[in-house]
């Protein structure tokens, strides 16, 4: 839902401020742009790590909203990985649905700390290689998760590939980079700061995930592009 407002607005120091610098006439508007988007990449990325800090993890709005797309495709009989699952946040809101979920990540420290605030019950955090993990079992999950993981990887095709034989159903989430036209303002201008997160090696736009889902031929059943993230519902095509 939006919002409703005043056509005269309060008038913001900063914004009073930033708009005085932009039209000095002795610095290049290439540069204005520059430093400005720069600037926008610095405070949304604080922003969200405020954000977190300032909501409890069951009620942020990313997990919500990752919570109210994804609960729709799931069933309460359902087996469920959370490939990387990091601490477990997650994990533990789709554990309210499903049979049961398994929460595996590489690292300990994460899994260590997923197992102290949410194991127990229908959830199992399991610290080890998802693929040879996943090689060692006797069933097959309903749905892998795999939320803000491709853009980790270097090859996120191959990588979707090796866990196709292992379920019926992916639920994948990745940043948008088409999200707004600032990405393209920044590649124009040679941004450095173009990444959501230090870590990524690849950043998607709509069409190059699409190409990877039709070569691995996985059905998209569902989809939304919202928030400035990609959700998909996949159906792998294996045998039930």
């Amino acid at each position: 839902m939006g919002i409703q407002l005043q056509r005269k607005k309060q008038k913001h120091l900063l914004l009073s401020i930033f708009y005085r610098l932009s039209k000095i006439p002795w610095i290049s508007n290439k540069f204005k742009l520059k430093l400005f988007l720069d600037l926008a990449w610095i405070f949304e990325r604080l922003a969200h790590s405020s954000s977190v800090v300032y909501y409890k993890a069951i009620n942020h709005p990313g997990r919500l909203g990752t919570w109210n797309f994804l609960s729709k495709f799931i069933s309460e009989d359902y087996l469920v990985l959370d490939l990387g699952c990091s601490s477990g946040d997650l994990t533990n809101i789709i554990s309210k649905k499903v049979k049961k979920i398994d929460g595996i990540d590489h690292d300990i420290t994460s899994i260590n700390h997923a197992k102290m605030k949410y194991a127990g019950g229908n959830i199992s955090f399991i610290h080890d290689d998802a693929l040879q993990y996943l090689q060692n079992l006797s069933f097959k999950y309903d749905m892998i998760i795999m939320s803000h993981v491709l853009e980790h990887i270097d090859n996120p095709k191959n990588f979707i590939k090796g866990y196709t034989p292992f379920t019926s159903y992916f639920y994948i989430e990745v940043p948008d980079f088409e999200k707004t036209y600032h990405n393209i303002y920044r590649k124009d201008v040679g941004c450095k700061l173009i990444h959501t997160d230090d870590d990524h090696v690849a950043e998607f736009d709509r069409e190059e995930m699409e190409e990877i889902f039709n070569e691995l031929n996985l059905s998209i059943i569902a989809q939304e592009l919202r928030f400035g993230v990609m959700k998909f519902i996949l159906k792998t095509n294996n045998e039930q």
